[in-house]
């Protein structure tokens, strides 16, 4: 009868233990999936926007930021400068994948902001931010991040020439 039931909590330590096992393993593979692909992804990895056919930009309206970080409003183009130039497109989105990631500063320098709505060929826009610090002489400074704010998080530094390229006619 005693080994009977040393047989079984073997048994049972050993389907507890192949549980655990799968459970761990598991989430092992559920981090890996959530990670960022590579080093590169964790250190730039602009969104994949494959296929830009357009990007509007139009200065910020005085106060509209915060409603458009929050989600509260939707940013209207209609006044935007749009750029349509293949080869432009093809140089901003190189320079966007390349955009070292940043943070926002405390306090955050001051600057002119745009809105600027990238649309791909499969129809898709993304909307972001773009915080232009020329006017204080702070040529690497400017940055570009997504709206509304649940991503507010990622922030890209933007090298100067993909600064002129996204606001080349819609600077004031």
């Amino acid at each position: 009868m005693r080994e009977r039931a040393k047989e079984r909590g073997f048994v049972i330590l050993a389907l507890s233990a192949a549980l655990l096992a799968i459970a761990l393993a598991g989430y092992g593979f559920w981090q890996r999936e959530q990670a960022p692909k590579s080093d590169w992804d964790r250190r730039f990895g602009f969104p994949d926007d494959e296929g830009v056919i357009e990007v509007a930009v139009r200065p910020m309206a005085d106060g509209e930021a915060w409603e458009l970080e929050t989600g509260r409003r939707k940013a209207g183009m209609e006044d935007a400068a749009i750029l349509r130039d293949p080869a432009a497109l093809a140089e901003l989105t190189l320079l966007l994948h390349q955009a070292p990631r940043t943070g926002f500063g405390d306090p955050e320098p001051p600057a002119v902001l745009y809105v600027a709505a990238i649309r791909t060929e499969d129809g898709k826009t993304a909307q972001y931010a773009v915080a232009d610090r020329r006017r204080n002489g702070d040529d690497g400074g400017s940055k570009i991040y997504p709206l509304p704010g649940k991503g507010r998080t990622e922030v890209w530094l933007l090298p100067p020439r993909a600064l002129e390229l996204l606001l080349g006619t819609a600077r004031e």
